[in-house]
């Protein structure tokens, strides 16, 4: 009632909030959010930062993806006779001389590398501690649905001894789980911070990653969501047929595919896309 008086004598209104409505706002604006937790060290000792290395909870990931393109193009009987003429007539000659082009394709052939997935997408996780106190015994974990993508990282492959050594929290993946720890359980300590490496392929079609976080230690659990937008690059490629019905003539696209090529002579480092933000 007073909000409606108040708002007839030309007068600010009043609206009532309840703590779930407040609650609902505060998910809504990610820096308020933090800055509340970040304030109650009197209720509550332990608190933690787990976002994108842009202290955003969601960012847009570009992977690269391929679509070919058939098109039926009309072509003269005559013109198609002339061009098959001419490819004959090369291809004698070519059965005449050496083919130091074969030669060459098989040497490179005998050298190629693997092809490089370049639907992989490489982002950073910041994680700190907040609170008053120090975690101890402590792991994060993250989870992703298995119809969105899996996680992976080749690059990181045979780190793990020299984490160990240097008494460094370490990273274990699974194609759907990340587990980051430290096996010699040292504490970490208030305003203490990382950064988490992570690599994804996302499925196709898929346009949105959620990203499940646990994080467990002595006396406090907690637990949140960061979001991957998927936006794809998608490479086109045509092949042209020939057809000799000028009714024939259309266009096809097919299936989008993972873009995958032999990559360049690079000393073996394994090429990735990077975020966009």
């Amino acid at each position: 009632m007073q909000n409606l008086e108040r708002k007839k004598e030309g007068k600010f209104g009043i609206e009532l909030y309840c703590w779930e409505d407040i609650e609902s706002l505060l998910g809504e604006n990610y820096r308020t959010y933090q800055w509340y937790l970040q304030n109650l060290d009197v209720q509550r000792q332990s608190v933690v930062q787990v976002c994108f290395d842009c202290e955003e909870a969601e960012i847009v990931i570009r992977p690269k993806l391929f679509r070919k393109v058939k098109k039926y193009v009309y072509t003269p009987l005559a013109e198609s006779q002339k061009r098959s003429l001419k490819s004959t007539q090369d291809m004698i000659k070519n059965i005449q001389k050496p083919n130091l082009d074969l030669l060459q394709n098989i040497h490179t052939m005998l050298r190629e590398k693997h092809k490089i997935n370049y639907v992989w997408c490489n982002f950073k996780i910041f994680f700190k501690n907040c609170g008053g106190s120090a975690l101890k015994h402590w792991e994060l974990r993250f989870y992703m649905n298995p119809e969105n993508g899996v996680f992976d990282d080749p690059s990181e492959q045979g780190n793990f001894l020299m984490s160990a050594i240097n008494r460094k929290p370490r990273k274990i993946e699974w194609e759907y789980e990340v587990l980051y720890h430290d096996p010699d359980h040292y504490p970490f300590v208030q305003n203490d911070s990382c950064s988490i490496e992570l690599s994804v392929r996302p499925n196709i079609g898929v346009n949105k990653i959620p990203i499940v976080w646990k994080l467990l230690a002595e006396d406090f659990n907690d637990n949140g969501e960061l979001i991957l937008v998927v936006k794809p690059r998608i490479a086109e490629k045509e092949e042209k047929i020939e057809v000799y019905d000028k009714n024939e003539e259309k266009t096809e696209e097919m299936q989008l595919e993972y873009f995958c090529e032999y990559p360049k002579d690079d000393g073996g480092e394994r090429q990735k896309f990077s975020i966009t933000f």
